[in-house]
């Protein structure tokens, strides 16, 4: 019984080199960059108050109301429309260190429609 062994035609595409799919004059691409810190886009008048909203928060927490309402009052002249979350964050601010005149009086002069 003649021994069945394979010739090198059959195993011929098995042995090549896989070709390669570089030249290999070209010189490897570094990897795109990637900013470490993403860009933000600037943030539209409209929420100009909802940006300083966080701001009058942390002066209201640490007793500094005179500052809160300064930044209260120049998102107000900035022409971007305060809303009535930013009095009522400067109202509590007011009334934690006990200036209740002066909240009642900011109070009565809120331009802005209660939400209640």
């Amino acid at each position: 019984m003649p021994a069945l062994l394979p010739s090198s035609l059959t195993l011929s595409p098995f042995l090549k080199p896989p070709s390669p799919t570089r030249s290999p004059t070209a010189s490897p691409q570094p990897p795109p960059r990637v900013p470490s810190h993403p860009t933000r886009p600037p943030i539209p008048a409209a929420s100009a108050s909802a940006a300083s909203l966080p701001l009058i928060r942390n002066l209201c927490r640490r007793g500094r109301t005179p500052d809160a309402a300064r930044v209260l009052l120049t998102a107000e002249g900035s022409g971007s429309p305060v809303d009535v979350f930013a009095y009522n964050t400067l109202v509590t601010g007011y009334c934690r260190y006990d200036h209740l005149d002066t909240a009642r009086r900011l109070i009565g002069s809120v331009p802005v429609a209660p939400d209640a």
